[in-house]
């Protein structure tokens, strides 16, 4: 079996030749940009700064050479922009805090202040509050949530949906031309087209907003399950458009 073959059996609810396995075609099943640069050191693969594919969670790209080895069936095809709104397309090589050579979004800095801790601007746009921080001696970033009092008589739904969206031209174009070249690999594609995380803490903040509106709190967020089930309910009533991230 070919490793689409096998993906597309198990999905099936048939039993494929071996188990199929996923190591770096989605933000949750991703592995840590040290991580794969420790996997390829020990296989004796090519040194070179390693990919960011999520910067949220610093996630290294898993490489052919490396799938290869440890026998990844899939192939990830990850958008544009990324949780930052940050451009995905241009990349510049940075020297992260513990000293590792990456290639990110050139819209972030991984320098480091006075107190070791690196800050994420969205759209890498430094003339707003930073949205974003990766703290000393950690190793990914946390949200920093910038939510105003919330003021239940002005709550408009539309605001926790500004980041929600159709695809542009550009988007839809953009995602062609990686599905294009993944396809001549044998591998299962999993395109991660975005928009179907509504209501996921990890976007509630808004991180790619220059100034969120609604509920941005992840706290406020899961008491307003209880305490605004008629809000929380108008927003995800309303049919939902495919997204940007």
């Amino acid at each position: 079996m070919t490793s689409r073959e096998r993906v597309q059996t198990a999905l099936n609810h048939k039993t494929p030749d071996i188990l199929p396995i996923d190591f770096g075609s989605t933000a949750v099943t991703g592995i840590h940009c040290k991580v794969v640069e420790s996997l390829r050191d020990y296989y004796g693969l090519e040194k070179h700064p390693i990919r960011i594919i999520d910067p949220f969670q610093m996630l290294g790209k898993v490489e052919n050479d490396l799938r290869e080895i440890i026998g990844v069936d899939t192939e990830g095809i990850y958008g544009r922009k990324n949780i930052f709104d940050s451009d995905e397309t241009e990349l510049h090589e940075q020297i992260t805090p513990w000293g590792q050579r990456v290639m990110i979004s050139k819209d972030i800095d991984l320098s480091t202040d006075s107190d070791g801790d690196v800050y994420i601007y969205p759209k890498g746009d430094r003339s707003t509050p930073p949205c974003a921080v990766m703290p000393s001696q950690c190793y990914f970033i946390n949200a920093i949530e910038r939510q105003d009092q919330v003021d239940d008589d002005k709550l408009q739904p539309s605001d926790n949906l500004e980041e929600y969206g159709p695809l542009s031209h550009e988007d839809l174009q953009y995602f062609v031309e990686k599905i294009d070249e993944a396809s001549e690999t044998n591998r299962a594609l999993v395109a991660s087209f975005g928009g179907a995380a509504l209501g996921d803490v990890a976007f509630i903040p808004g991180m790619g907003l220059s100034e969120p509106k609604g509920i941005r709190s992840v706290v406020e967020w899961y008491m307003s399950t209880l305490g605004r089930k008629d809000y929380i309910h108008e927003i995800t009533s309303v049919p939902l458009k495919l997204g940007r991230y």
